[in-house]
């Protein structure tokens, strides 16, 4: 069975004007070439802004078909590799922005984690966690779901959980990983 194509409704700009502007005579659209990247899968996209579209590093920006107005058209998916210079360093703070926008969706990752094997639990694919962070999460959950990411530190003594999904997410869309908790898998 074949996995229904997962869109991006909205994004976050990392690089506004990557390229010269882009005019094509027979074509209606002229603009700047654009990196952003999506807010629900965390894909990495190459667009076309329009010529008087005013956005700055983090802006937000519409790129599903239905709404769009700073955005004429997107090219397509592009690598970490394939990001402007630029890009790569408004990468990082991004991401932290959209943890922190969806942080209801962040915190039920925490309260329904589930194992991926016997031997391994998702909790432990984040960075710097292992069985003792794994434990300590699992106990609190099961006497009370997290609430906000402020709960989750309180309770369970881990101070950055922005970071930690910010960082995974970041390992995730650099390197192949075998398992994947937060980006879109292709």
């Amino acid at each position: 069975m074949e996995r229904p194509r997962q869109y991006e409704n909205a994004a976050y700009v990392l690089d506004g004007q990557v390229q010269n502007p882009v005019f094509k005579p027979r074509q209606r659209f002229q603009g700047f070439v654009a990196h952003v990247v999506g807010e629900n899968h965390f894909t990495l996209l190459e667009v076309l802004l329009d010529a008087r579209a005013r956005v700055q590093p983090l802006s937000r920006v519409i790129v599903a078909k239905a709404g769009r107005r700073e955005i004429n058209f997107v090219f397509g998916r592009i690598s970490f590799a394939e990001l402007s210079g630029v890009a790569k360093a408004e990468l990082q703070p991004a991401i932290q922005k959209i943890v922190w926008v969806r942080e209801k969706y962040f915190v039920n990752f925490f309260n329904t984690a589930p194992p991926i094997s016997s031997r391994m639990h998702s909790l432990e694919l984040l960075p710097g966690f292992g069985k003792k962070h794994r434990t300590i999460i699992l106990n609190m959950r099961d006497r009370k779901p997290f609430e906000s990411f402020d709960d989750f530190r309180l309770r369970t003594g881990i101070a950055d959980p922005i970071g930690i999904i910010t960082k995974r997410i970041l390992d995730e869309l650099v390197k192949k990983q075998p398992h994947i908790l937060f980006t879109r898998r292709d």
